[in-house]
């Protein structure tokens, strides 16, 4: 292409070359015209065959052939307002990459892409930013690797819409991208950016999520059932309040300080799934997978826990205040800082467990497994043990005021200097 520039003999060639295609038949000259200026020009990422753009393209000769800046912005403003021509120029690849000319060549140009239909449409690498479709259809569409940052979509149909590898990050020219109250199911957001979208409201049922980045966004009330999620990273604290994840797949989520109040983790899977420092007040585990899942420092008050396996848990720091844990297994974890006071845990297995020093105030444990645990300075004030086994357990220093002792085995238990005012011993 250098070489068009520097030999002008080459290019008065291609003029020449324009005006015979001009004389053989007169509609030919705009793509004489065209092809003239695509071969002049290295820049343009436009098609190579005149007949291509003959058969697809006529109606942008007069853009091309404009040698004024402001001029052509103008044009390209007018054509980018014609929802129809849009959808012409978009139903091949090479026209993805006109489209992205423009806007580059008038980046301040919004494209009418309201109530159009883009349907099945391969859309690659296209550059959507600052746009707004109002009722528009996506549906099965590619957008892989596609340029959506601060896009605005209302009520569009998006279901198996393909955004993987896309940047659909807020924050392009101050505008927050919106996805809010629209229908993604079944959708592949693989590796894409989603830093700060807002995805309030939306349906994103059966979708890919896999390696995406989701720091900042928010998907309060979403619908993220069996969403996969594996590998998730959020450089940000991301919210999920009252989102509903169930039958999801994150292992390997990395989401620490997550808002996740009030959300549904059912049946989901949480294997090496990051959740340190995360809110998770009120949040329903039952029957989730909970293996060398980190909850370090995370706000578990009032979450239901009940009758997992939390073997391999980290619950170092965290609040488990009126949490319910009954049932669960929980031999060998290391309470260390945690707050258990209110815990509901009948039943519940502690064996082996360090809850040194570890607040239980009025914690139910009725018929609770605590042999060989490590209660020593425990505080287990007003605490309900009948029952439990407390067999070869520490209770060095504890606070046993008031403790609910009534058929605890204490074979082996050692309360020294443990504080037992007013215990219940007997029924």
């Amino acid at each position: 292409m250098n070489a068009v520039h520097e030999a002008p003999g080459l290019l008065r060639t291609m003029k020449l070359v324009g005006s015979v295609i001009g004389r053989i038949q007169p509609r030919l000259l705009g793509a004489g015209i065209v092809l003239v200026m695509v071969l002049a020009d290295p820049r343009s990422a436009l098609p190579r065959d005149p007949v291509e753009l003959l058969g697809a393209f006529p109606h942008l000769q007069a853009i091309f052939s404009e040698k004024s800046v402001h001029k052509k912005q103008l044009l390209i403003r007018e054509f980018l307002s014609n929802r129809r021509k849009i959808r012409g120029l978009l139903e091949t690849e090479e026209g993805v990459r006109i489209f992205n000319r423009f806007r580059m060549v008038a980046p301040n140009v919004m494209p009418n892409l309201r109530m159009i239909n883009l349907e099945n449409e391969i859309l690659k690498y296209i550059n959507l930013n600052g746009a707004k479709l109002y009722f528009s259809n996506l549906y099965g569409s590619n957008f892989e690797s596609a340029k959506l940052r601060g896009v605005y979509l209302f009520h569009c149909r998006c279901h198996k819409l393909n955004l993987s590898g896309a940047d659909l990050s807020s924050g392009w020219r101050g505008m927050n991208t919106v996805l809010a109250n629209s229908y993604f199911d079944n959708g592949d957001f693989s590796r894409a950016n989603l830093t700060g979208v807002d995805f309030v409201d939306t349906s994103l049922q059966d979708v890919l999520l896999d390696g995406a980045e989701l720091g900042g966004a928010n998907f309060t009330n979403a619908n993220l059932i069996r969403a996969s999620m594996v590998g998730v990273t959020a450089r940000s604290p991301t919210t999920f309040l009252a989102s509903i994840i169930t039958y999801s797949d994150l292992t390997d989520a990395k989401l620490s300080a997550a808002v996740m109040r009030r959300a549904a983790l059912a049946h989901t899977n949480l294997t090496r799934t990051d959740l340190n420092r995360a809110d998770l007040q009120a949040i329903e585990f039952r029957d989730a997978r909970i293996e060398d899942t980190d909850f370090r420092g995370a706000n578990l008050s009032s979450a239901i826990l009940s009758y997992l396996d939390l073997r391999t848990a980290k619950l170092h720091n965290a609040d488990l205040t009126d949490a319910s844990l009954l049932g669960a297994n929980l031999a060998n974890v290391d309470f260390t800082g945690a707050d258990l006071t209110g815990l509901k845990a009948d039943l519940a297995d502690f064996s082996s467990a360090n809850l040194r020093s570890v607040n239980m105030e009025d914690a139910g444990l009725l018929g609770a497994d605590l042999s060989g645990a490590n209660l020593q300075g425990a505080i287990l004030t007003g605490a309900k043990l009948a029952r439990a086994n407390l067999t070869g357990a520490n209770l060095r220093d504890a606070k046993l005021l008031g403790t609910d002792l009534r058929g605890a085995n204490t074979t082996d238990a050692d309360f020294t200097d443990a504080m037992l005012g007013d215990p219940k011993l007997e029924d």
